[in-house]
């Protein structure tokens, strides 16, 4: 039977109660922390970076999934994966670099995922589902 994971997200908590957020879930044995990251481009709102990625790992030692909804995830994956992300997921429609973001988090053994936006056809994604660890499937429009 395949496992699933329940990776809350942590959009909705204050900077400023992060601490009170995680001891909350590690009590509630939470094993995934989704982090949603938003650059006001391809999603009209921003949100969160790497230094907030790296001050999570510097207070848990929960797996950070980050969830790009940014143009050219390309340009900033190297950013989050130096900040201590565990899994990074990318917006198919977001690149014409899918391969290239893929082979870069896989060669730091860190889990990469693809999202697509609820319009966007799944055949858009076939061609790489043996190659990500996960699928997002939203079920909104980003943002």
């Amino acid at each position: 039977m395949k496992e699933f994971i329940l990776a809350p997200s942590l959009f909705s908590s204050k900077i400023s109660r992060l601490k009170d957020t995680l001891r909350i879930l590690k009590e509630t044995d939470i094993r995934w922390l989704h982090v949603d990251v938003m650059d006001g481009c391809f999603v009209p709102d921003m949100a969160s970076g790497p230094s907030i990625v790296k001050e999570l790992k510097e207070l848990d030692d929960t797996l950070l999934d980050v969830h790009l909804m940014v143009e050219q995830p390309e340009k900033i994956v190297p950013a989050f994966l130096a900040a201590g992300a565990d899994a990074i997921t990318y917006h198919a429609e977001a690149t014409n670099n899918g391969m290239h973001i893929i082979q870069m988090i896989k060669e730091q053994e860190k889990k990469v995922g693809v999202a697509i936006n609820p319009a966007t056809p799944v055949s858009l994604i076939a061609p790489i589902l043996s190659e990500v660890d996960l699928v997002l499937v939203m079920t909104i429009n980003p943002g």
